[in-house]
């Protein structure tokens, strides 16, 4: 009895210690939508077995969840198991024979599907071209969703390199490359893919996307350590070669090669198919599943020339100036180079390509040089900022003397307003300054010095040491930038410029919290949603139409035909919807004039949400 009862007391000490034990288990939050589909060739019809699918769900858009069921996720009663539910993030299948793939057990929400297969591009659920982004599934609870996309296969370009000489080149260094656009709507040249020339001197290059590429070779230019020890610090891992590197592409490609020994000449590229100069070589028009033979390149002993100089004008002996040599051709590869100054101020560059340049100076912090320093510790520096800068061009292996002297940056300064529904302070909004160069055809090399400032309790601002140029001034704070004035003008629609003669003062940037946003759905004649469509958002007024504004945008639609544009600049615009869009044509003014044509007029004011729904005529 006195077993039983101690038993039973230690049970009646315990019992509500134990039941606040609970196990937690986390199970993934599963639904009852699915997705299934075929994924096909899209020039046969053929379906791929094989090729991988992935289903990822979006950040947002989650409005089609279920809400957890009862009792998961919360707190056990007295004792059990609580059950986390884990949000659904993702999942990956393999298509079978038929080129058939299924997600089951999915909850609501926004996905997006894409597929990867050996020999095809990259493809996305509703993309109208490789490369270009897809259209997001908007799936709700319980709904079952069949879709059927296309993959492109890769096309392929093959070719030989040959000497001046007409010999084949074993171990050249080739680069196939092609015009991109950026987000501000520069266009360059850039590397897409490289590789070595065979035994043969053959190179082939696969999985290209539908496009217009040149291919660049050079030989690569090495030489034996007869004549000198191996440097650990130097030494390469190819053989007998002791390599120094030179020269590299702004995707980090080299050019050309020199040996630690005696000196041995670089070579400039040669475009296909005879060309030092990408902009007379020959492009090669690549569509879809096609291979393209006998893309040769006869190479042309062009050697690469030097380029020294010196600097003067810095504060003191010991500040560091950093020199930059850019490529200001527009319709050849970038090339950006840096390097420091010595204690004389001297500066050299080898092995640089024939063409045109702008070479920069700029002092740098003293306490390190800039690729010791973090760019937003650089940009937030007090330190004596000076510039200079000297246009030349390189035309062959005589070096290029060049003397740049530096002079002080000016400065932009002005006030910052908010103009907000609820009053608030300058000096609790944290607000900060900043420049950034206005696009250009042969676009900017990468600049570390352009300064960035807080903004005083008073609502002033200065921002030291600007090199001329043409800027556009930015703010992040709260809120929206409504605009920021100078002379009359916003200068976040029309680039501010900065003389090396006089300051910039009477800037005026305000603040809102008062957005205007326009949203809306596409559909086509018959009601359904146009899902594959583009949807630009362009002002009225063509001085809008440069690279880098923020009155030209685009929108993609969701599966259920809907845009938004969040936040627009008040004005007057045009929206128009186009079948298939190119990024690069975005600031095109003859693009832009063209869609005007079939396009409906919004009007954009603050603190209204608009809705503009189109039903398309085809």
């Amino acid at each position: 009895m006195r077993t039983i009862l101690a038993a039973l007391t230690m049970a009646l000490v315990l019992g509500p210690a134990t039941a606040a034990r609970t196990q937690t288990t986390a199970v993934v939050d599963a639904g009852t939508a699915m997705i299934s589909g075929t994924v096909v060739s899209a020039s046969t019809g053929r379906p791929l077995a094989g090729a991988r699918v992935s289903l990822t769900r979006s950040a947002g858009a989650m409005s089609g969840s279920r809400p957890a069921a009862p009792g998961r996720g919360g707190a056990a009663a007295a004792g059990g198991t609580v059950t986390a539910a884990r949000p659904w993030t993702g999942a990956t299948a393999i298509t079978d024979e038929s080129g058939h793939f299924a997600f089951s057990a999915l909850p609501g929400g926004r996905f997006v599907l894409e597929a990867t297969r050996d020999q095809f591009l990259p493809a996305s659920y509703g993309q109208r071209q490789p490369g270009r982004p897809g259209v997001p599934i908007d799936l709700q609870e319980g709904q079952s969703l069949a879709v059927r996309f296309g993959m492109v296969r890769g096309s392929a370009i093959v070719g030989t390199v040959f000497d001046d000489a007409g010999e084949p080149v074993v171990h050249a260094q080739v680069r196939v490359l092609r015009h991109l656009t950026n987000q501000n709507g520069v266009t360059r040249l850039r590397i897409v893919d490289a590789a070595m020339t065979d035994d043969r001197g053959m190179y082939r290059f696969h999985q290209l996307a539908p496009g217009t590429y040149f291919v660049a070779a050079v030989p690569l230019q090495v030489a034996t350590l007869n004549d000198s020890p191996p440097d650990a610090e130097n030494a390469g891992s190819a053989g007998n070669t002791l390599v120094t590197g030179t020269m590299t592409s702004a995707a980090g490609v080299v050019f050309g090669m020199r040996s630690a020994g005696p000196a041995i000449p670089a070579f400039a590229p040669t475009y296909h198919p005879m060309s030092t100069s990408a902009s007379r070589g020959v492009g090669v028009a690549v569509d879809g599943s096609s291979e393209h033979i006998g893309i040769d390149i006869h190479l042309l002993p062009t050697l690469m020339g030097a380029v020294r100089g010196t600097v003067s004008g810095q504060p003191d002996p010991a500040t560091p100036v950093q020199v930059l040599l850019h490529n200001v051709d527009a319709g050849e590869e970038p090339t950006s180079l840096t390097t420091m100054v010595d204690s004389t101020g001297a500066f050299t560059f080898s092995s640089v390509p024939p063409g045109r340049y702008m070479v920069y100076a700029q002092t740098v912090p003293a306490t390190s040089t800039p690729q010791g320093l973090s760019l937003d510790i650089v940009r937030a520096s007090r330190f004596d900022r000076r510039h200079g800068r000297a246009a030349i061009e390189v035309t062959g292996p005589d070096p290029i003397d060049v003397s740049i002297a530096m002079r002080p940056g000016r400065s932009i300064s002005g006030r910052v307003r908010l103009d907000f529904a609820t009053p608030r302070s300058i000096d609790a909004a944290g607000v900060v300054i900043s420049i950034t160069p206005a696009p250009q055809p042969a676009g900017l090399p990468a600049f570390n010095t352009s300064p960035r400032a807080q903004v005083a309790a008073d609502g002033t601002f200065t921002l030291p040491g600007i090199r001329p140029g043409r800027y556009f001034l930015r703010a992040t704070g709260p809120g929206l930038v409504r605009s920021v004035m100078w002379n009359g003008a916003d200068t976040l629609d029309f680039p501010l410029e900065v003389t090396a003669d006089a300051d910039v003062t009477d800037v005026v940037v305000e603040f809102t919290d008062r957005m205007g946003e326009v949203a809306g759905t596409i559909s086509n004649a018959d009601g359904t949603p146009a899902w594959d469509r583009t949807v630009v958002l362009a002002a009225s007024d063509a001085r809008y139409w440069v690279p880098g504004s923020r009155r030209v945008t685009t929108s993609g639609l969701s599966a259920d035909g809907r845009y938004r544009f969040e936040s627009p600049p008040a004005g007057h615009y045009r929206l128009a919807v186009v079948d298939v869009f190119d990024p690069a044509d975005r600031f095109d003014a003859q693009f832009l004039q063209r869609i005007m044509a079939d396009s409906v007029a919004v009007t954009v004011t603050e603190g209204i949400v608009q809705t503009r729904d189109v039903r398309l005529s085809r």
